[in-house]
């Protein structure tokens, strides 16, 4: 008499490799997408801040011709008195935040 003895296979709770491979995938995928995007969205923000130091030199060029009738020399003139000019109104930039951090973002700009 043969004993017939069916193999039970025990279903054990889990993940198969397929499975994790394919989350494991598809979290990469994303992180790619989304590493992607922070990137192009620094690069804007420093795109932006370039243009908006440019726009306010430019406003307060203007306003230091509109005050002394000549064109600023260079961007320290903006903050200190030049010889050619005779009625002086005072700084146009703040010598401390507007002129020092646009001449660092304009550096940094252009060694990058």
């Amino acid at each position: 008499m043969k004993i017939q003895r069916k193999a039970k296979l025990r279903k054990v709770p889990g993940f198969s490799l397929i499975e994790i491979l394919l989350v494991v995938g598809i979290i990469a995928f994303l992180a790619v997408m989304v590493s992607t995007r922070v990137i192009e969205d620094t690069e804007n923000a420093k795109v932006g801040l370039a243009k908006s130091g440019v726009r306010l030199v430019t406003t307060k060029a203007q306003a230091y011709f509109m005050d002394t009738g000549f064109v600023p020399n260079k961007l320290a003139d903006l903050i200190t008195q030049s010889a050619q000019v005779d009625n002086w109104r005072g700084a146009i930039l703040d010598p401390d935040s507007g002129a020092r951090s646009l001449e660092c973002s304009l550096r940094s700009q252009s060694a990058g």
